[in-house]
């Protein structure tokens, strides 16, 4: 008996998917074993809005209040299609988990996309592309993040701790107390234990669930909140403990059948 969960994860398809780059063009996919676990959604915004591949790159512009996805020689207003993308996509989320995004990507970037207050030939300040934004302004919960998560190796972990962890919170059908305290060790490592019993007696448990990984500290950090030694202390030692368990520590290994 396969002891986790299968998991559920929406994906930018230009990570290992699809050639659907502005130039045509496809990244390494970040962590191709972990389809064995469950279903990875791909989707891109850009394709979806039928801008069509290749296409002229976009840039993110503020005007007024608001900030719009204009291409730069064309000069055409792409935002609206991109922001209902961006709602279908959300109301598509059920029995997902997570939301893995492309860093610098003017639409789906967390917080390194390039935002030009002042027009595309000035200078620019970082931040969200338009459908990250989107994502986040609508407290989902999810875990977002982009491929850089995933390249390091805590971040990597935690992250797919969160992902199977989100998955059994969302199979539960127990007390929802009952799930808290099996968690309740791993979630004071992450800071975030007394957060998410607050909101036992809400809806936002399962937000503060998802955010609770999607924020997750650094090693030493989370081995200090839980009373742990801080040296010496390896990463190795907290991917063999059970506190971000279960799940399957060797994505390279096959499920169990």
């Amino acid at each position: 008996m396969n002891p986790y969960p299968k998991i559920k994860v929406m994906w930018s398809a230009c990570l290992g998917f699809s050639p659907c780059r502005y130039d045509g063009s496809k990244l390494s996919h970040p962590w191709p074993a972990l389809g064995l676990w469950g279903d990875l959604w791909p989707f891109c915004p850009e394709m979806d809005a039928q801008m069509g591949c290749p296409r002229l790159p976009v840039n993110l512009v503020q005007n007024g209040e608001s900030w719009e996805l204009r291409q730069v020689q064309s000069e055409t207003n792409w935002s609206q299609p991109i922001l209902a993308v961006a709602d279908l996509l959300i109301g598509h989320l059920e029995g997902v988990q997570a939301i893995l995004l492309k860093s610098k990507s003017p639409s789906c970037a967390l917080s390194d996309a390039k935002r030009y207050p002042k027009g595309p030939s000035g200078a620019f300040e970082l931040g969200p592309g338009l459908v990250a934004e989107h994502l986040c302004q609508a407290n989902l919960p999810v875990i977002l993040a982009d491929e850089n998560r995933l390249a390091d190796p805590w971040g990597r972990q935690t992250w797919a701790a969160g992902v199977f962890q989100l998955a059994r919170l969302q199979s539960h059908l127990g007390p929802l107390e009952n799930f808290h305290k099996e968690q309740r060790n791993m979630l004071i490592g992450l800071g975030a234990e007394k957060t998410c019993r607050n909101a036992l007696m809400e809806d936002l448990y399962p937000y503060y669930f998802a955010k609770a990984f999607e924020q997750a500290p650094g090693p030493n950090q989370f081995a200090q909140n839980l009373g742990l030694p801080l040296s010496p202390l390896s990463q190795m030692d907290l991917y063999a403990n059970p506190l971000l368990g279960p799940y399957p520590l060797e994505l390279d290994a096959p499920p169990i059948a």
